[in-house]
């Protein structure tokens, strides 16, 4: 799961690149077909502020829209995986990132989406924009939801 999971966020953050998502934070929804097969994946990609895990207004409205697609979804896994820049240590950067994760959780299940959840928190690890340490970069503070269909559990 672990494998395909990576896979999927991969995928979303380049097609966020390729569809020129470059000019400040911005919110996304990517649809792709899955790599390993023929299920399909809705990413919802969000952006934070700098050294936050505050849900801002731009990505409460992505999540609106993710809650949508996702509450008649109850029977599979809601994944929620986020991101920092390089600013901070790396021990910080985890915590940031699971808040992160967690806050998308919330405000999803506050939207009434019951899926089962995972959380990945992946810190400054997978940046999507390579940085020096110490560098904020918007691109590289970001979260990801999806949803997993039964059989990929």
């Amino acid at each position: 799961m672990a494998v395909a999971l990576a896979a999927v966020l991969a995928a979303a953050s380049l097609q966020g690149q390729a569809a020129g998502q470059s000019a400040g934070p911005q919110t996304s929804c990517t649809h792709f077909e899955a790599p390993w097969g023929s299920a399909s994946y809705e990413v919802f990609m969000v952006f934070f502020d700098h050294d936050s895990s505050r849900i801002t207004a731009a990505a409460a409205a992505i999540l609106d829209q993710a809650a949508t697609f996702y509450r008649p979804l109850s029977h599979c896994l809601l994944i929620a995986a986020a991101h920092t820049d390089r600013t901070g240590s790396d021990r910080y950067n985890e915590a940031l990132s699971r808040r992160r994760a967690e806050a998308m959780i919330a405000y999803l299940r506050g939207r009434g989406v019951r899926a089962r959840s995972l959380i990945e928190a992946f810190g400054e690890t997978r940046p999507v924009v390579e940085t020096a340490d110490g560098t904020a970069e918007w691109q590289n503070r970001r979260g990801e939801v999806l949803i997993a269909p039964p059989d990929r559990r």
